[in-house]
C-alpha cells in the first residue's frame, strides 16, 4: 500500500518516520544517489520484500571514517 508518492527536486530533503516502508527509484538516465541518515546510528534493521511481501532483518556495519567496525 503507498501512502504518498511523489517527486523530490534535485538538492532536496524528506522526513520519512520510524515506521516508514520506502523505496527510491530514479527513472532518469543521469546518474542519482539517496543519502539516508539515521540517528542515533543503529546496527540492524529491516527489509520488505515487495515481490514476496515479507520482512527480513538484516545487520548494518557500522561505519567510523576510516573502515568498517564491529560494536
Amino acid at each position: 500500500m503507498v501512502s504518498r508518492s511523489g517527486i523530490l527536486a534535485a538538492d532536496s530533503v524528506t522526513y520519512l518516520g520510524p515506521s516508514t516502508i520506502h523505496s527510491c527509484l530514479n527513472d532518469h538516465d543521469a546518474p542519482a544517489f539517496t543519502l539516508h541518515l539515521y540517528s542515533p546510528p543503529y546496527t540492524r534493521t529491516h527489509y520488505f520484500d515487495i515481490a514476496t511481501g515479507e520482512k527480513h532483518a538484516i545487520d548494518i556495519p557500522l561505519f567510523d571514517g576510516d573502515a568498517l567496525f564491529d560494536k
